[in-house]
């Protein structure tokens, strides 16, 4: 990682993880129903091959994983790794809409 890289990193994470922490241990303290976290740059770190790598693993590069929609796009370069990727988010999310339990398991 470059030192820019780290600077967005670091950034990224003072402005918005953190605070969606926070967020996240507000909803649980209530104890009304669990809190679950959906994090991009934690839980999907797929880099992108468009650009020659260069957008890496860019903001809404999931979306066409959650929707199982890769063939629509080209941001994952058709590569045949991101299928089994889109895979396992599609179903996850699914399973989340369908019980409100993000987890295939």
């Amino acid at each position: 990682m470059n030192p820019a890289e780290l600077l967005i990193e670091i950034t990224t994470d003072a402005r918005f993880w953190v605070r969606s922490v926070l967020l996240a241990e507000r909803k649980a303290a209530k104890g009304k129903a669990p809190a679950y976290m959906y994090s991009f740059m934690y839980s999907f770190n797929w880099q992108t091959p468009v650009l020659d790598g260069k957008l890496m693993a860019s903001h809404a590069l999931d979306v066409p994983f959650v929707f199982d929609t890769l063939a629509a796009t080209g941001i994952t370069g058709h590569s045949p790794a991101a299928l089994p990727i889109a895979a396992v988010e599609s179903a996850t999310w699914a399973a989340f809409a369908r019980s409100g339990m993000p987890t295939t398991r």
